[in-house]
Order: structure tokens, then sequence, then C-alpha cells
């Protein structure tokens, strides 16, 4: 099997939506509990848009720990997902999936079904996702 990149530079400048024309920036999400599960959590802040229902968009990195494993024949370490944020009602929904190899190589990329995205989920409070609503709401107030 093919060892990732050990260069973090090289993850530091890919942007998750392929047509982003400006270097991605990302930073870490402040985790509030420990997480066995995720090396690191990251925000690209230079993919927050603001929608026109008053939310946001924004992409997030979650580096796992350890492989995962989705069949024989597929197994990543990186998953990047765009969320949409409403801010104000405290609601998510996921507009796109990536995943990747340790060194970023594109393993899959996928939209999420229209059905799916037809009924915003509640952000759960003191979760990943919470944290990364948070980071993502509060830095869309400065744009």
């Amino acid at each position: 099997m093919k060892q990732p990149s050990q260069d973090p530079t090289a993850l530091a400048t890919l942007p998750a939506d392929p047509d982003q024309v400006n270097v991605p920036q990302w930073v870490l999400v402040n985790l509030t509990h420990p997480s066995a599960l995720f090396k690191k959590v990251e925000l690209d802040l230079n993919s927050i848009h603001k929608t026109a229902a008053g939310g946001v968009t924004v992409w997030s990195r979650d580096t796992y720990i350890d492989e995962q494993v989705v069949s024989t024949t597929e197994t990543y370490r990186i998953g990047e997902t765009r969320y949409r944020f409403d801010c104000a009602r405290k609601l998510f929904n996921i507009d796109y999936v990536h995943t990747r190899e340790g060194d970023g190589a594109l393993v899959r990329s996928r939209p999420t079904a229209i059905a799916t995205r037809r009924t915003d989920n509640p952000i759960p409070p003191r979760s990943l996702i919470s944290a990364e609503a948070d980071l993502a709401c509060s830095y869309a107030e400065k744009l």
C-alpha cells in the first residue's frame, strides 16, 4: 500500500472546492471534548459564503487518526464536507462530501442526494458540528 505524504504544506494549499479561486485558509476547530476519532478538524475560512436565506456554506476537513474503511476496495484518511448552516435557527445540511487519502489524493467525490437535502437537521449542542457551525457563523458575521 502506498505511504501517504507527510508534507503538511501540500494539504494546507489544497481547497476542498475545486472551483475555489482563493488559496484555502484552513483553521483548526477548537474541539471542546477530546476525540479518539480525529487527528484534527479544520474549516476553510476562504470557502465561507453567505446564502440568500441568511445562512452560510463552508467546507470542513476531518483528518482521521485511523484509516476509514468503506469496503475492501475503498479506504480514506480525510473527509471533506460542504455544510450549509442556518445560524439563526441552529440547523445544518450537507451538500457535498469528498474522501481523500492521507496525501490528499481524491478517493471519491459525491453530492448529497437532493431528497436528503430537503430537510435540515438540528445542530446538536456540544458536538463537533456545533463547534464547526459556531466558528463558521461567527466568521461569516465579519464578512
